[in-house]
């Protein structure tokens, strides 16, 4: 109508005797500036009227249990619109109510990828999970989702649809380990740990963990060309109950290690880990490791960033408390994930002495100091229940030996002060059954 009432001042000045005065002039020039985007109003309004009538049709269709001709109206539309979200969501939760699970996967993948991680595609793609009978994969989703949105009753539901479908929930992992402590004296070994971590009803957590280490060459003195026999054995043992939700979890530990490899004292370790989630993760742990001759104490604390395009970053902190010493150390370590593979590389720089650390679980059972240390590996996931995972650590050791308490690594009985750095090579296979 605006444009038409702009056409008539035109004409209306056009049967005037004096065309050139300035009012008329005037209505000639705001109609010639107004006609173009009143036009481009009205093809705005014709190409919404379109979008709209398209997604009711889809709507009407599939209301009707025409599912394939709902699919083909909204298909058409999304190749016309390929960066609109909300389209794109519509057409994930048709393809799932039509059970096309892997159009629907891919479907709402590229939901999150235009929304930037939108909780509603992860609810998504938790129910593809399910319908594919991914049934870890969905739980994990699922907690994923309630963990930003904890009262949300389509993730509730399928939770526990989940859940009635799996009550034990397996993982065992082997790993080979290789080590070598260089400089005098030098060492090299060779191990393997054995894994078995179980979920009972997504909520119990157990695990047991076993690792070994044998040397492969005797312990060499300190360049005097001295050897001195060895006991190959080192044996460690661990045990783990605890309860999971997804805003975090809690696990109680137990360790016991025997060292006669370097006629090092049997350790206890027992000590407490935990996870919470409101943004990101935060991880603590406190532990307790008791030898004859004292106790040590170490209080750690780390935070892993939400993903940012990928990756992640995860801070840290920890101390330890031997008598009258305390030991402070940071760390800092990065973290891309994939869709089938992850890759992470770390460092820390500050004292430890025999660091134990529960969310392996392993003790760094070793006479000295450590100074600073880094990791890197990669893992792979070629499918739900298959991981291949390669890390390798290198830690910087600062030791005074004694030949009178530990003879096999200083024959010469004399005391001395030595710098090395202790590498440790593990590959890993892991199974989730």
């Amino acid at each position: 109508m605006k444009c038409l009432l702009n056409w008539v001042g035109v004409r209306r000045c056009a049967r005037r005797t004096h065309p050139s005065t300035s009012s008329c002039w005037w209505a000639l020039l705001f109609a010639a500036f107004s006609i173009a985007p009143n036009a481009a109003f009205a093809d705005a309004h014709a190409v919404r009227d379109v979008y709209a009538e398209a997604l009711g049709q889809a709507e009407k269709l599939a209301d009707e249990g025409e599912y394939g001709a709902a699919l083909e109206v909204l298909e058409r539309l999304a190749e016309d619109y390929p960066q609109d979200f909300r389209l794109t969501l519509r057409l994930a939760w048709l393809q799932l109510e039509s059970q096309d699970y892997d159009n629907a996967e891919s479907t709402f993948d590229r939901a999150r990828e235009l929304s930037g991680g939108n909780n509603e595609t992860h609810l998504g793609l938790a129910w593809v999970a399910l319908g594919q009978r991914r049934r870890d994969l969905a739980i994990t989703n699922f907690d994923r989702v309630l963990s930003v949105d904890p009262t949300n009753q389509s993730a509730q539901q399928g939770r526990r649809l989940a859940l009635t479908q799996r009550t034990l929930t397996l993982s065992p992992s082997v790993a080979a380990t290789l080590h070598n402590i260089n400089g005098q004296p030098s060492w090299w070994g060779m191990g393997f740990t054995l894994d078995l971590p179980a979920v009972v009803w997504q909520r119990l957590l157990l695990s047991a963990s076993y690792r070994h280490i044998s040397p492969l060459s005797t312990l060499t003195g300190s360049g005097r060309g001295q050897r001195a026999a060895v006991v190959p054995s080192q044996n460690e043992i661990y045990a783990a109950v605890g309860l999971t939700y997804p805003m975090g979890d809690v696990e109680a530990h137990y360790g016991h290690l025997l060292d006669t490899i370097a006629s090092l004292d049997p350790v206890h370790v027992a000590g407490i880990t935990g996870r919470y989630s409101p943004w990101g993760d935060i991880f603590g742990e406190t532990s307790v490791s008791v030898y004859s001759d004292q106790s040590i104490w170490r209080f750690a604390l780390s935070w892993l960033s939400p993903p940012l395009g990928g990756f992640h970053l995860q801070p840290g902190v920890a101390a330890q408390q031997m008598g009258d010493r305390t030991l402070v150390v940071g760390s800092l370590a990065a973290l891309y994930a994939g869709e089938w593979w992850k890759a992470w590389l770390g460092a820390k720089w500050g004292d430890e002495e025999r660091p134990t650390y529960l969310f392996q679980p392993s003790v760094y059972n070793i006479d000295g100091r450590i100074l600073y240390g880094g990791w890197a590996g990669f893992e792979l996931s070629p499918s739900d229940s298959l991981r291949f995972g390669l890390q390798a650590e290198v830690h910087n050791l600062s030791r005074t030996l004694s030949g009178s308490s530990h003879p096999q690594f200083n024959p010469s009985g004399e005391q001395s002060s030595s710098n090395s750095f202790l590498s440790l090579l593990s590959l890993v296979v892991a199974l989730n059954l």
